[in-house]
């Protein structure tokens, strides 16, 4: 079976999120497309949201999506998540997976710091999507450190998505609509639990 593996904080999950992976199946000829939230990334702040929350929301987002599903593996693990853990927990228990990291043209940008990057080439395809105002092409670090990902990288410029989810807190501290911007279901979730409705907590890191 062939796994695309989509990790992010998903503060909140978009349908940005949902776009890409979708495209990327189609693109790649993707069997499934697995939602992984973070813990924390080693390169960002804390998320906004409490895990509990990220999880539930990522859950109703892949409501009625039989190809997409959610793992908690990252959340179980003590933060930070690194890409490298997750791949070989899940190498090691689905030996005859092949995956594809999915990651954003600006991931790239630091993949040559990522821990142990040679092994995630060895381990994975990676799958970068296009987005705006990052290069896309594969950064020069990333190649003089890490020669496999010239043979290990596709970049994909038709899944790019223009939604940024912190402009969906933004939206939120405001009290303007989400409509398009996450599914109905996450909508409901937000609001009836209050996430996102501190403005200070409405800005930072997508």
């Amino acid at each position: 079976m062939r796994i695309g593996l989509l990790g992010g904080t998903f503060d909140p999950v978009h349908s940005g999120h949902l776009a890409v992976a979708r495209q990327v199946k189609d693109s790649c000829a993707l069997d499934r497309v697995w939602l992984i939230p973070a813990a924390r990334s080693p390169f960002r702040g804390a998320p906004h949201a409490a895990a509990d929350d990220r999880l539930a929301m990522c859950r109703l987002a892949v409501r009625d999506r039989a190809w997409l599903e959610v793992r908690d593996l990252e959340l179980s693990r003590p933060a930070p998540s690194y890409t490298i853990d997750t791949l070989r927990t899940l190498t090691e228990a689905h030996p005859e997976s092949v995956f594809t990291l999915i990651v954003g043209t600006d991931a790239l940008e630091a993949m040559a710091a990522w821990r142990d990057t040679d092994d995630i080439f060895a381990i994975s395809e990676v799958v970068a999507v296009a987005r705006t105002g990052y290069a896309a092409e594969l950064p020069d670090d990333l190649l003089r450190d890490h020669p496999a990902a010239a043979t290990r990288v596709r970049i994909l410029h038709d899944a790019a998505s223009d939604v940024a989810a912190s402009d969906v807190r933004r939206r939120i501290a405001a009290g303007d609509s989400l409509e398009g911007l996450v599914p109905r279901a996450v909508d409901d979730y937000i609001r009836r639990h209050g996430l996102y409705a501190n403005g200070d907590a409405a800005e930072g890191r997508i």
